[in-house]
């Protein structure tokens, strides 16, 4: 079985299935992937940013010291000047914003990649919306004092986690978006199969995720969510090894990476 086989080629059931585990019809790829969606996304998320800076500089006294960095405890261990505070974020957005609408356009593989659109475009939305709600979240608490950042990341990044889990199961084989394993990249069942199992997956670690935020110590927050993400990562890249197709040349490889 080649790398080069599409998903244009129609294919029985228990070759090739669906997403969604329907009948999957053939259908031609757009020559190049629409980023529109994430374009239009960061343009909203970007105003909602710069509008809160604005509103939080009138309120914030020049020379006062805020908290730009925090431990895994949730206490601050930075602080800096009031544009740093408030600007540093919002140009992060800015810049991987433009990096994630470009990059789909210029990689190798960019035709290929184009019959991603959706689930890449809702996996970028996702990332850009994180960093906005973790910028709202520090300036808010900058001007009120009253906001619980690290229980607000926590749910922002179970929030973030389902929404990968929505989207992983409408990706389909590419060199930048994924889990890329041997087998998933040269498998397109394996990739499918693979990306159906860990969508489910992700959804349900991100509903605990969530549900945590609200319920565990602080301490452990930030800790337990990264352990939760990565540990679903593992298991999804394990499981592409146990649906892998025996018969094709990934199923001798001995790694995620080499021939």
């Amino acid at each position: 079985m080649t790398s080069d086989r599409t998903l244009e080629v129609p294919m029985t059931d228990d070759r090739m299935p669906s997403a969604h585990g329907g009948d999957r019809t053939p259908h031609s790829a757009p020559a190049l992937m629409n980023t529109r969606p994430t374009a239009i996304g960061a343009a909203l998320l970007l105003a909602g940013t710069a509008a809160l800076s604005l509103w939080a500089w009138t309120r914030i006294p020049d020379d006062a010291r805020l908290p730009v960095h925090w431990g895994a405890s949730g206490k601050p261990d930075r602080l800096g000047g009031k544009s740093e505070a408030l600007i540093t974020l919002p140009v992060v957005i800015l810049v991987l914003a433009a990096v994630l609408v470009v990059l789909p356009l210029v990689v190798p593989d960019r035709r290929r990649l184009a019959a991603s659109a959706r689930g890449y475009n809702t996996i970028a939305i996702g990332v850009l919306g994180l960093l906005a709600g973790i910028h709202a979240a520090s300036v808010l608490g900058a001007v009120t004092g009253g906001v619980p950042l690290m229980r607000v990341v926590g749910v922002a990044l179970g929030v973030f986690t389902v929404v990968i889990g929505r989207a992983l199961p409408f990706l389909r084989p590419n060199g930048i978006a994924g889990f890329r394993t041997w087998w998933t990249l040269t498998d397109e069942r394996c990739w499918v199969l693979t990306h159906r199992f860990g969508g489910r997956l992700f959804t349900a670690v991100g509903a605990v995720l969530t549900v945590a935020a609200f319920t565990v110590p602080e301490a452990i927050l930030i800790p337990l969510d990264l352990t939760g993400i990565v540990g679903a990562s593992v298991i999804a890249s394990i499981y592409s090894w146990r649906v892998r197709d025996t018969t094709s040349p990934a199923a001798g490889g001995g790694g995620t990476g080499g021939r």
